[in-house]
């Protein structure tokens, strides 16, 4: 593989857990808007939860949050164990820039500009930190990039 091809690969491993976020993020907000329009409903009564499979709206609704909250669940715990992988492998690196660079860019979701006032640097001296950051990265780990997961 060359080195563009090696960086894309290792920026594709580092989103991974920014895009997981994202995702957890957006099913949150639609779980959310679940139990509004739940809210809405009339309230199921004990008898209800046989019925549901007839047509009961309320208990319906109800149990696709359910089942949502349980995939959000899941994903976190997927997020978890992501970000502290990411963050074992960046934490290899020697350059504490770098590992600051990547792990606010990658773990914490930060901006250019962001970054570059936490790290103490321009924008542009930023953007080459993270370049050099990532052609290190690949040199530890050259390793298998083959995601656990495709987002």
């Amino acid at each position: 593989m060359d080195e563009k091809a090696e960086i894309k690969a290792v920026k594709r491993y580092l989103r991974q857990a920014r895009d997981l976020d994202m995702l957890i993020h957006t099913k949150r907000a639609e779980q959310e808007r679940l139990w509004e329009l739940a809210e809405g409903l009339s309230s199921p009564t004990m008898g209800d939860r046989v019925a549901a499979s007839k047509g009961n709206t309320s208990m319906q609704t109800v149990d696709k949050i359910i089942d949502l909250q349980a995939e959000i669940d899941k994903e976190i715990a997927e997020l978890v164990d992501m970000i502290a992988e990411i963050h074992a492998k960046i934490e290899q690196l020697s350059d504490p820039a770098e590992k600051a660079v990547l792990t606010e860019r990658y773990i914490n979701g930060r901006s250019w500009e962001e970054i570059a006032e936490i790290v103490g640097y321009t924008v542009r001296q930023t953007l080459n930190i993270h370049g050099r950051a990532l052609k290190h990265f690949t040199l530890f780990h050259s390793i298998s990039l083959n995601f656990t997961k495709s987002i």
